[in-house]
């Protein structure tokens, strides 16, 4: 026995009837599907490019918020060359992080900044500048920031790299500049400058020379103090030693494959073949000029593969 309710304006009737109910909804056409399926269509259309867009809008809207509040870096870039023009590059490597003071020494580069300065000319203004990469170190963060400058003799593409010691902090740790895209008069780079002299290229000769005669300590003599700061006597000796055993003798320098002196003369390099006893392999070479001569600062003998050994037999 099944209960019905009916109802009947303010009256409410109760029936009792053996029948079971009958569904009140009535069964879809399809027309109706379609449009029910074109509903739900467009309704998942609908939330799928608002996740999508709002998505997007918050990733923008961070990107804003953290550029707004990292330093442009553009105050301390030319702050920088400004006391390069002025002929204050002592206090810039003074107020410089420690990574740049490990990379290089004082006096190399106070002659990087002259060259600067007579290469580029008197700095005029930055023409653009953006941060480039975001690393992070045991040391700190570091960020490289390129840019590009106007100087009185042209413009040039620069690389700066700032290292993080401290809240808003931040500390050069190394630059460099690409070749002027506009350069004045020709006369402003000097002749000859890409062309190794002939000084230098008899100080290899006689280096080798004591090479070949064993005399480690008059090559490590003449050497420069970044040399010295490299390695110690001890251990230069030996590794004179180990390429002898492993090359044989020197007999010659067989040719000057490249050779490049920078436009303000205070840095050279040298790559050369030199033949052995055993064999002959490169030699790649770097000076500085130092007290009115070259000295060594860089020594890198390619040393050749040991050879594989054979599968032995059964394997």
């Amino acid at each position: 026995m099944l209960c019905s309710l009916e109802y009947a304006r303010d009256e409410v009737f109760v029936t009792a009837s053996s029948r079971p109910l009958r569904p009140m909804t009535r069964p879809m056409t399809g027309g109706a599907r379609r449009r029910r399926r074109r509903r739900l269509v467009l309704s998942s259309l609908v939330l799928t490019f608002v996740l999508v867009f709002g998505w997007i809008g918050a990733m923008v809207g961070l990107q804003m918020l953290s550029s707004q509040n990292e330093p442009s870096f553009r105050s301390d870039v030319r702050h920088i060359f400004e006391q390069f023009s002025a002929g204050q590059a002592a206090a810039v490597y003074v107020g410089a992080s420690p990574e740049l003071h490990r990379r290089i020494q004082r006096e190399h580069f106070l002659a990087f900044a002259d060259d600067v300065m007579r290469i580029y000319g008197a700095f005029q203004e930055i023409l653009s500048i953006r941060v480039d990469r975001r690393t992070t170190s045991p040391h700190g963060a570091m960020v490289r920031v390129r840019t590009s400058i106007a100087f009185t003799n042209g413009r040039a593409n620069c690389s700066l790299s700032f290292h993080h010691v401290g809240e808003d902090v931040w500390l050069l740790a190394a630059v460099s500049l690409a070749l002027p895209t506009e350069i004045g008069p020709p006369e402003l780079l000097p002749q000859g400058a890409i062309d190794i002299s002939d000084e230098l290229r008899a100080q290899i000769e006689e280096m080798f020379g004591q090479i070949r005669a064993r005399r480690a300590e008059d090559v490590y003599d003449a050497a420069s103090s970044m040399f010295h700061a490299a390695i110690e006597l001890p251990a230069f000796r030996e590794l004179l030693r180990t390429q002898e055993r492993i090359l044989g003798r020197f007999r010659k320098i067989r040719e000057f494959v490249h050779a490049t002196q920078n436009y303000g003369r205070r840095r050279a390099s040298a790559e050369v073949i030199v033949v052995y006893s055993k064999t002959e392999t490169r030699v790649r070479l770097a000076f500085i000029h130092e007290q009115g001569q070259w000295k060594l600062s860089t020594f890198n003998v390619a040393m050749p593969r040991p050879p594989i050994p054979a599968r032995t037999a059964g394997r």
